[in-house]
């Protein structure tokens, strides 16, 4: 199984407070589900769609150093989003970091391992510090955390219909 993760300096600088775990079992080959999470535009059909999520620029090809900027809306307010991506193991891992952004930490990696007659155990694993200190901690606990789980459910049953196989994709956890 997958396990421990790699830490960039941004985790040095910028000092996570909270942890969103996801695992699911997707039943596709590892390289063609990797090659689905590789390309920023398919976020948006894992994303729900009153979030209204729209990338608006893209740096480059997928790679490390590579930044994306979006929109969406959290509650109903608009926010601007950018990424970096922080690392980049293609069929493995990769890592994406917000440069700017609503939170005063974001580290998104995204892990990928095949499991036997072509599946793949996808693991993401968010280390997230809400902004405004005292305040954030106590917006985690009214609305982060649990619009985040939605979020990656969502997501979770996104990934079960583009694979296709409804009961062979698994959620097995989505934790914080």
């Amino acid at each position: 199984m997958i396990t421990g993760a790699t830490h960039s300096d941004y985790l040095a600088t910028r000092r996570p407070t909270h942890q969103l775990s996801a695992r699911t079992t997707v039943p596709a080959p590892l390289g063609d589900v990797f090659e689905f999470f590789s390309r920023p535009g398919n976020l948006g059909l894992l994303t729900p769609a009153n979030m209204g999520f729209a990338i608006t620029d893209i740096s480059g090809p997928m790679a490390e150093g590579t930044l994306i900027s979006y929109r969406l809306r959290v509650g109903g307010f608009p926010l601007r989003w950018k990424t970096r991506i922080d690392a980049w193991e293609p069929g493995r891992r990769f890592v994406d970091a917000q440069t700017t952004g609503p939170y005063a930490c974001w580290w998104h990696e995204h892990r990928f391992e095949a499991d036997g007659a072509g599946r793949t155990v996808m693991e993401d694993r968010v280390l997230y510090a809400p902004p405004l200190a005292i305040f954030g901690r106590a917006a985690n606990q009214l609305f982060i955390k649990r619009s985040l789980r939605a979020i990656f459910s969502f997501r979770s049953d996104a990934i079960r219909l583009r694979f296709g196989n409804a009961q062979a994709a698994l959620r097995t956890r989505v934790a914080s």
